[in-house]
C-alpha cells in the first residue's frame, strides 16, 4: 500500500475514496451505533445496512421543523 501510495495517481485516488466512502459509513456507526452485523450472508448485511441507512434518514427528516419536513418530504 505505502508503493501505491508513494505515486501520484495513488495518493488522487485514495484522496477521493476518503472524500466520497468514509463520511457515510462514518455517519452510519456514529448515529446509528452500527459497528458490526448482525446477520450472516450478504443478502442478510445489505438488508441491515439498508434499513441502518433509512433510519438514519428518517431521523433526519423528523429532526427538521414541520414546515421544512413537509418541503423535504415532498422533494
Amino acid at each position: 500500500m505505502t508503493h501505491r501510495l508513494a505515486s501520484i495517481d495513488g495518493a488522487t485516488l485514495y484522496k477521493r475514496r476518503a472524500a466520497t466512502v468514509e463520511p457515510v459509513n462514518g455517519h452510519l456507526k456514529d448515529r446509528t451505533g452500527l459497528r458490526r452485523f448482525s446477520r450472516s450472508g450478504l443478502a442478510a448485511r445489505q438488508a441491515e445496512l439498508d434499513f441502518a441507512a433509512l433510519v438514519l434518514n428518517l431521523r433526519k427528516v423528523l429532526s427538521l421543523a414541520p414546515d421544512e419536513r413537509a418541503a423535504a418530504l415532498t422533494a
